[in-house]
């Protein structure tokens, strides 16, 4: 063999060698949901956005009541905590990342009535979690209580479904889907279709009693009325509306009338929309 041969081959012999010994720094895929427990130690997940395994350790430390307002997040080597003014009984973590490679912490905790003191996403900036979503946001200033379920992380989506003991309908459960856009979650739209109510379980499943004669409108603004719909009739709650300024109701009567109603913006037994709703916790 040829000097210059000889010389060729031990190059490659020899960055062979360096490639082989060099360490290879393995690109962390998250899955789209997956709990983080209390106490132990992660370090297959990023949660910093920069594509690298992350490690990851979470504590929820009782207070003097022996519940939980603080949880502390060490991501690596820095700690960032989070304090509640709202005691939980139970605090449970998740890591979402949607398709997109944006990775949201979900806190979830739990108080009486099933409320929800946490209730929240964070995303990690600038070295610490800062709030990204605040579920309770959805439902204004029309409930007394609230907590949210994440069903599923699909794509650049998060599916949830909240409930709230709500001005207008008393009990009910939504669904409210979340789409990343324009660097941000937001809401999808701010109409909900009901997958629960309370008066069902007064009724058996069955459609609810109007309490009052109300007018019917053609959309959720409820600017075009359609007709009315008597006290009395048979009717089932289907979508509700919520924004800063309107609680409305669609129904369906079992004669296939469809329609959306004016619902209260204040708690009073007076204003539910069905005779089978009532406030409860």
């Amino acid at each position: 063999m040829r000097k210059w041969q000889k010389a060729v081959v031990t190059t490659i012999v020899t960055l062979a060698a360096v490639l082989f010994v060099l360490p290879v720094t393995a690109e962390a895929k998250n899955p789209s949901m997956v709990r983080l427990k209390t106490g132990k130690t992660y370090k297959s997940y990023d949660i910093t956005g920069d594509k690298k395994k992350d490690t990851i350790k979470i504590t929820t430390p009782k207070n003097k009541y022996e519940t939980y307002d603080v949880v502390k997040i060490k991501i690596n080597n820095q700690t960032t905590k989070l304090k509640n003014t709202w005691s939980s009984f139970s605090i449970k973590t998740y890591l979402m990342t949607l398709k997109n490679g944006r990775s949201y912490l979900w806190i979830k905790g739990e108080a009486d009535n099933e409320d929800d003191p946490w209730e929240c996403l964070y995303r990690y900036k600038n070295g610490k979690l800062v709030k990204a979503v605040d579920f309770k946001n959805s439902s204004y200033n029309y409930t007394n209580h609230h907590h949210t379920r994440i069903i599923k992380v699909a794509g650049n989506t998060i599916s949830t479904r909240q409930y709230i003991m709500s001005t207008a309908m008393a009990g009910v459960e939504y669904k409210v889907d979340y789409a990343y856009k324009n660097g941000a979650l937001k809401r999808t739209s701010s109409a909900y279709t009901i997958v629960d109510a309370g008066y069902k379980y007064m009724t058996n499943l069955k459609p609810g009693t109007m309490k009052s004669t109300k007018a019917l409108y053609r959309d959720a603004s409820c600017m075009k009325k359609a007709g009315t719909v008597k006290a009395g009739t048979k009717a089932n709650a289907v979508k509700i509306y919520m924004t800063k300024k309107a609680f409305h109701v669609k129904i369906k009567t079992v004669n296939g009338k469809t329609g959306w109603v004016k619902g209260s913006r204040r708690f009073n037994s007076n204003a539910l929309i069905f005779k089978e709703c009532f406030y409860a916790g």
